[in-house]
């Protein structure tokens, strides 16, 4: 075989790369210490939002970080849960009915035990339902 002669594939020295070489994006730190898990979609978090209730936003925050935690939708709602994100027991109640009402989450109730809440999926054409029914009026 012939060698092959690439130097006309070459650029001129005036439009070489000046040798200077792109930085790589800097990456986030490693995340420490506790946190929620996202992303929390806005369109289930709407609902919730608009009742300007502190406890049901509270309770929502508290559903999501345990479910990041457990990698799982379904979590049961203890008091340990409850005493971290400063809601009351009767304060969780209300508020955990109002999100259901909205069909954010699907609650099982067993007597003396805690409640198991599944977060449910909500998709953008849901709000359009939800505000219908306005169960937070």
């Amino acid at each position: 075989m012939e060698p092959h002669d690439f130097s006309e594939f070459q650029l001129p020295k005036s439009q070489s790369h000046s040798g200077q070489l792109k930085q790589p994006a800097a990456k986030y730190p490693r995340q420490t210490g506790l946190f929620i898990k996202g992303p929390i979609p806005l369109v289930w978090l709407e609902p919730i939002i608009s009742t300007q209730t502190r406890s049901a936003l509270a309770l929502a925050l508290a559903l999501y970080f345990q479910s990041g935690l457990e990698r799982s939708k379904t979590v049961r709602l203890t008091r340990k849960l409850r005493d971290r994100f400063g809601i009351s027991k009767q304060s969780a109640r209300r508020a955990l009915e109002k999100i259901e009402a909205a069909n954010l989450v699907r609650v099982e109730r067993k007597p003396g035990r805690c409640h198991v809440v599944e977060i449910l999926e909500r998709q953008p054409d849901d709000a359009a339902e939800a505000s219908d029914a306005a169960p937070f009026n």
